[in-house]
């Protein structure tokens, strides 16, 4: 048997047919893109390489391309229904998880119905603020499909000069530091948009190859002065728009990417689930903290191993059934 055949008996995956258009139609580049966003946010979290974070923001980014053609399947109401049932019932998982953290029902009541990033001091479940942002992001969407190009590219550059502005304030005086939920909320959706702009004008690089020395500094320029913070958002969609020109010759690594961008969001909520309860133990809290670079590497390996399998159940048991359910129900096409 071949190594991909096992691969896929393993994964629970379809074995794909092109590397160009795999299984059920998913587009390889966006869960290269997928990819590199979760293991980022798990890196930046496990090993103290806060450039990682950038992972939130690819996931803005893919989520935009993909939400940029909604009506074509769906109706604004059925649309929203179906973002709900596919961002929610995670959340709610995650918000019972974390329960201790909260101290009154209403702010359970906003983390379940995902709005709770809007409001300053109110507490969240780990992460929570970024599934707040794409269900929010998802509302704004319903606006975004119908302004014409123009006027999306001169929202998307006001939101660039807020940020900015935003972050000019932030690194000359502390005490006239800008951190509301808002403004948060408005920079990051430029990241959102940008996908929606990439999937609209169809926008491809020419000579990929000249843009990777910019993506590999761009996440030092992270924490350089503003005017850098332009070349920061510009690599990234590059980053994003390079994983869109990947091509695989070899099936078996077409499927491994599949397995784990089909699974991103579990993934993403059972890193924290899963960082947590090890920090509860003395062995891994030393790991993690008195081990050097080699420690910190396997503590990653060890929470992303975890995390990936916590994603696989949950996306076999939540999400996959309620991801049918809600496109045979909703969609115009429903489940051919």
């Amino acid at each position: 048997m071949r190594f991909e055949s096992v691969l896929v008996v393993l994964t629970g995956a379809k074995k794909c047919q092109s590397t160009h258009m795999p299984h059920r139609e998913r587009i390889l580049g966006l869960d290269v893109a997928r990819s590199i966003a979760i293991l980022s946010v798990i890196a930046a979290h496990t090993t103290g390489l806060r450039f990682g974070v950038f992972g939130v923001q690819l996931f803005f980014m893919v989520s935009g391309y993909l939400l940029a053609e909604y009506q074509l399947n769906f109706s604004s109401k059925n649309f929203l229904i179906h973002r709900y049932l596919r961002l929610a019932p995670l959340a709610i998982l995650s918000t019972l998880v974390f329960s201790f953290r909260f101290s009154n029902t209403l702010e359970i009541l906003l983390n379940f119905l995902l709005i709770h990033a809007l409001f300053a001091g109110v507490n969240s479940f780990s992460g929570g603020w970024s599934i707040s942002f794409e269900w929010l992001f998802s509302i704004i969407n319903i606006l975004l499909v119908k302004l014409r190009i123009k006027f999306l590219v001169v929202f998307f550059t006001l939101i660039l000069i807020t940020q900015s502005i935003v972050y000019f304030i932030n690194s000359q005086d502390k005490n006239l530091s800008i951190d509301m939920p808002f403004i948060s909320f408005v920079t990051n959706l430029g990241f959102f948009i940008s996908g929606h702009l990439i999937k609209r004008l169809d926008f491809k690089l020419k000579n990929p190859a000249l843009y990777i020395p910019l993506i590999i500094v761009s996440p030092i320029l992270n924490s350089q002065p503003p005017f850098y913070l332009a070349i920061y958002n510009v690599s990234l969609i590059c980053l994003f728009l390079l994983c869109l020109e990947i091509k695989v010759s070899q099936s078996w690594i077409a499927v491994a990417i599949h397995f784990v961008g089909v699974r991103t969001y579990g993934i993403f909520v059972g890193h924290f689930i899963v960082m947590i309860s090890l920090q509860n133990l003395m062995f891994f809290r030393n790991l993690h903290s008195n081990s050097g670079y080699l420690g910190q590497l396997v503590y990653f390996l060890i929470v992303a191993c975890s995390a990936t399998f916590i994603g696989f159940l949950t996306y076999r048991f939540i999400e996959k059934p309620l991801i049918l359910f809600s496109t045979k129900r909703f969609s115009n096409k429903g489940i051919k």
